[in-house]
C-alpha cells in the first residue's frame, strides 16, 4: 500500500479556464466548504466540474477522449487551479487533440498518480445511481476509483493492463497467431491483472465496514456485504501468488475459444462487484431505493474510509446527485460532507436543497459563461 499523506485538508483556492468543452473563459475562485453551481441543461454546469475533476486526477468525470474536452473550433483548451494545504501548489493543464501536457508546480508529470498522491477526489455522477442494478463497468470504475484514493499506484497497473489488453486482442485478431508471443502478452497480462484484482480485494476489506454502518444509518439494520466475483465465482482473502495461479487456469481453459472468438474471455475488466443485503444478491432482490441507498452508503463509506486510512480530507465533486435523491438520503448525504469539513463541489437547477449552509458559495451556468450569483 502507498505511502499515507500527510496533508489534512488539501482544498482547491481558484480555477481558470479557456476553452473547455463549452465554456470560453472563466475565473473562479472558491469556498473552503460547499460550492454550488446553478443553472438549467445544458448551460455548462457539468462541464464545469468536469474541469475540477481534470485538475485533482487528471481523468473528466464521464468516458470523454480529448476532443470532446476543447471548445469547437479551438487548438486546445487549457485548466489552471491553485490548492493549499498541500505541496502541489499549482496544478495546469493543456488539453490537445493528441493527448495533454500537465504539470504541478511548472513541473511536467507523466501520470495522474503525481496528482493523487497530493489529495483524494470522490465523484458522484448520476449514471452511478444506478450501478447496482445496471452494467458492471459502473461498478469495477467506482471500486477502481477507491482503491486509487488509497493506493495511487492502481492507476498505473489499470493502464498498464489496458494497453496490454488492447495489444494482445489485437493478436487474437491476427493470423495465423503467434503462440510464443501470445503466452508472452498474457503472462504481462496476468501479472498486473493479479496486482489489480489483490488492490479490488484489499479496498473491499477495508470499505466494507464503513459501508455497512453507513448502510443501517440511511436505510435499515441489516447485514450488507460487498463480494468480488470472476467469472461469477467468489474470492476474497487472496494473495497475488495464488490470483495469478486462478487466472493462468482460466486462461488454460478458455484459450482455445479465444482463438475461435479473437477477443481475451477473462481478467479484471470482466469481473464483477455485487452487493448483498441479508445474503440475498441486491441485483436481483432490491428495490429502486435500497438499490440508491447502496450506492449512496458507498461513496459515503469512501469518504470515511479516506479520512480514517489516510488521515486526510477528501475533495467531493457531485455532479446533478442531490435532487435525485430523497430527503432523509439528501440530508444524510449534506451532513456527511458537511461534518467531515470537506471542500465539496455541486451542480443542481436550483440551490433550495442548501438553505441550511448559509456560507455556500453559488455560482450559475449561463451558455457556457459562470457567473458569481
Amino acid at each position: 500500500m502507498s505511502s499515507l499523506l500527510v496533508y489534512k485538508n488539501p482544498q482547491i483556492t481558484d480555477l481558470e479556464i479557456a476553452n473547455f468543452r463549452n465554456i470560453k473563459q472563466a475565473r473562479i475562485s472558491f469556498n473552503h466548504n460547499f460550492n454550488l453551481i446553478i443553472g438549467d441543461n445544458a448551460q455548462g454546469k457539468t462541464n464545469f466540474l468536469e474541469s475540477l475533476s481534470l485538475l485533482c486526477c487528471l481523468k473528466p468525470l464521464n468516458s470523454l477522449v480529448n476532443n470532446d474536452l476543447i471548445k469547437l473550433g479551438e487548438e486546445k483548451s487549457y485548466l489552471q487551479g491553485h490548492f493549499t494545504n498541500t505541496s502541489c501548489n499549482k496544478v495546469t493543464i493543456n488539453i490537445f487533440p493528441q493527448g495533454k501536457k500537465a504539470f504541478i508546480n511548472e513541473k511536467s508529470i507523466k501520470s495522474s498518480s503525481s496528482l493523487s498522491s497530493n489529495f483524494s477526489l470522490v465523484s458522484f455522477i448520476p449514471q452511478e445511481l444506478n450501478m447496482v442494478t445496471t452494467t458492471a463497468s459502473l461498478r469495477r470504475r467506482a471500486l477502481d476509483l477507491a482503491c486509487i484514493n488509497i493506493m495511487n499506484e492502481h492507476a498505473i497497473y489499470i493502464k498498464n493492463y489496458e494497453k496490454i489488453l488492447l495489444q494482445r486482442n489485437a493478436l487474437l485478431k491476427s493470423y495465423p497467431i503467434n503462440q510464443d508471443l501470445l503466452l508472452t502478452f498474457t503472462q504481462m497480462m496476468i501479472q498486473e491483472a493479479a496486482v489489480i484484482i489483490y488492490n479490488r480485494l484489499q479496498i473491499i476489506d477495508i470499505i466494507e465496514p464503513f459501508f455497512a454502518d453507513k448502510m443501517q444509518e440511511i436505510f435499515e439494520k441489516g447485514n450488507y456485504q460487498i463480494k468480488y466475483f470472476i467469472k461469477e465465482q467468489e474470492y476474497k482473502n487472496l494473495n497475488i501468488q495464488q490470483i495469478n495461479n486462478i487466472l493462468f487456469n482460466i486462461y488454460e481453459s478458455r484459450k482455445k475459444q479465444e482463438i475461435i472468438k479473437k477477443t481475451t474471455l477473462f481478467g479484471p475488466h470482466l469481473d464483477d462487484i455485487l452487493f448483498f443485503i441479508n445474503g440475498m444478491s441486491a441485483q436481483k432482490s432490491c428495490s429502486r431505493g435500497q438499490s440508491r441507498a447502496l450506492v449512496l452508503a458507498f461513496k459515503l463509506a469512501q469518504m470515511v474510509m479516506i479520512n480514517n486510512i489516510k488521515q486526510t480530507i477528501p475533495l467531493v465533486i457531485l455532479d446533478d446527485i442531490v435532487a435525485e435523491l430523497d430527503q432523509n438520503k439528501k440530508a444524510n448525504l449534506l451532513e456527511v460532507i458537511y461534518s467531515l469539513k470537506a471542500q465539496a463541489f455541486f451542480s443542481a437547477t436550483d440551490n433550495n436543497y442548501f438553505s441550511k449552509y448559509k456560507d455556500t458559495l453559488i455560482l450559475k451556468a449561463i451558455n457556457g459563461n459562470i457567473y458569481y450569483h
